[in-house]
Parts: structure tokens; C-alpha cells; sequence
């Protein structure tokens, strides 16, 4: 499957379309958001999609698809208007970039119906993280995000650090530094946590399971993603009994699964099961204690 097919698979997936539906669209011949834009005509595209895709369906009289269809078809007209507009202006795309409104919205609607979960702002993914990864899903390309610059809501709303630097004859600009570094286990955890989020937020889209090919799996599951912070703190707790050598150790044995984590996605496998099959790769290593 190309990365525009998955994008689209995972447009449907994400927006609840039933197979049927998702079936007879994809009968049509799209293989891309552009396609699927393109099936009506952006003035009245609230008729057309019932009149010329739904009514001609099995999910005929179905209004709840209907509405799902809708609003599928407006998250990809924003995002393919977004793309369009990038490239007239010669703007390269910024994997940090927040997410458009109607997206994001989407996802949040998404996690809040599947698992019942609201997110505090201490707990909620940054804007510029949640859109990282769920651009990295999209493409297909996920890299290994480094603890401290997963931040939360509230951490990225309470402004990013800045420093002055003298440009001489009394000039002083300010410019954006990096995040300060994790200090603690605690705020280590509390980072694969707010990861973990993440995460579930962009991959609630079905996907066939690797391990079995006939079963759909949710891409990225809440529930495996939040485990995998929980064993971090548990391990690190209890095999590293020195607290002045924790934080480094849990630093290099979570680094190493989230590695491998990335390495099995882009083989096509889903985020919770790269995860799994990761940590099981590795946990050997997690029983090793810290070198004095």
C-alpha cells in the first residue's frame, strides 16, 4: 500500500466509515485524498456525496454514514487545500506544525468516544507533538522522539524557554533553546506518558494485525502505550536501587525499544504491535542493573 492509500485508509478509518462504505468508495477507483475530493464538487458537496456516493451504496437511508462520509470528505478538502497552498507558496512541509482545527477536533472526538478518556492540559500532547505524530503515521515514517522534547499542553503553553544573545553596539536578540533536560524519573515517566497519549490520539484507525492477518488491531492502542510507561517506572524502581543512576539508566533502555519500536513500523507493522514485539526483543536488557 502506497503512503497515499494508507493516508486515505487510515481518512476512513478514522472517521468511522463502515466496510461497506469504505468498500464502495474504494470500488469507485480513489487511492488518494485528492481522489476522494475530487468525487464531488466542493460547492455542493453535501448533496453530491448523497446523491452520487451514498444513495448509489448499500448504506443507502444510512444517515449516520452519510454524516460520516461528510465529514470525511471536509478533513481531507482541508488537508488537500492546506498541501495545495504550501506548495504554491513554496513552503516546505513542518512535521512540527500543529495540526489544521478540524483534524485535530476529529482525533480528540475519535479517542473521547473509543476509550471515555478526557485529557488535562497536563496530560494533553502539545499541539506541535500531537501534529508530529500523526504526520509521522500518515507517512509511514516514525522517528524516536527524545524524552525531553515531549511536552505536554501545559508545559508548551507555558512559553518555550528563551536566552539573550548580544549581537554587540547594545543589541540583544532572544532565540528559542532547546528544552531543558529531564531531571528526574519521575519526569522522565511523566513524558512516555504524555508520548503515550500521543500516540493513542493519532492511531485509533483500525489496521490489519500483523501477527494475524484476518484481525483488525487499533494502530496505536492507549492501553499498551501507557503499560510501556508503567513497566519504565517499575523497572527502573526496582532494578536500579541507587537513585543518582536511575535516570541514566531508564534514559538508555528506553531509547533502545523505541528504536526498534520505529525499525518494525516501517516494516508495516502497527505502532502497538512494533511496540510489543520490541519491548519483547529487548527485555533482557531491562533485567540488567545499572554498571557502577
Amino acid at each position: 500500500m502506497s503512503k497515499e492509500q494508507d493516508e486515505l485508509s487510515q481518512l476512513l478509518n478514522r472517521n468511522r466509515l463502515s466496510e461497506a462504505m469504505s468498500d464502495h468508495l474504494l470500488k469507485l477507483g480513489i487511492e488518494s485524498l485528492s481522489d476522494f475530493v475530487g468525487l464531488v464538487d466542493s460547492q455542493s458537496y453535501e448533496s453530491e456525496l448523497k446523491t452520487l456516493i451514498v444513495d448509489k451504496s448499500a448504506c443507502k437511508d444510512d444517515l449516520v454514514q452519510l454524516s460520516r462520509v461528510r465529514n470525511a470528505w471536509k478533513e481531507a478538502h482541508m488537508t488537500v487545500e492546506k498541501s495545495r497552498k504550501r506548495r504554491i507558496e513554496g513552503i516546505v512541509d513542518d512535521c512540527d506544525d500543529p495540526l489544521d482545527s478540524g483534524t485535530q477536533e476529529t482525533l480528540l472526538k475519535t479517542f473521547n468516544t473509543m476509550y471515555g478518556v478526557t485529557l488535562n492540559m497536563h496530560m494533553m500532547p502539545s499541539d506541535t507533538l500531537l501534529g508530529r505524530v500523526y504526520r509521522e503515521f500518515c507517512r509511514g515514517a516514525p522517528t524516536v522522539i527524545p524524552a525531553k522534547k515531549i511536552m505536554s499542553l501545559y508545559k508548551a503553553s507555558a512559553g518555550a524557554s528563551r536566552e539573550s544573545v548580544s549581537l554587540g553596539s547594545n543589541i540583544m536578540v532572544q532565540v528559542s533553546s532547546e528544552p531543558p533536560a529531564i531531571k528526574t524519573v519521575v519526569g522522565y515517566y511523566w513524558s512516555l506518558r504524555v508520548l503515550a497519549h500521543a500516540y493513542a490520539l493519532a492511531g485509533t484507525h483500525k489496521v490489519p494485525s500483523i501477527a494475524s492477518p484476518s484481525k483488525q488491531v487499533t494502530f496505536a492502542p492507549l492501553d499498551i502505550n501507557v503499560q510501556y510507561a508503567d513497566y519504565c517506572l517499575r523497572q527502573v524502581t526496582e532494578i536500579v536501587p541507587n537513585a543518582s543512576q536511575q535516570l541514566v539508566w531508564l534514559q538508555s533502555k528506553d531509547e533502545n525499544p523505541r528504536a526498534c519500536m520505529v525499525e518494525f513500523m516501517r516494516q508495516g507493522q502497527s505502532q502497538g504491535e512494533a511496540l510489543q514485539n520490541a519491548l519483547a526483543q529487548t527485555e533482557v536488557a531491562w533485567s540488567m542493573p545499572a554498571v557502577m
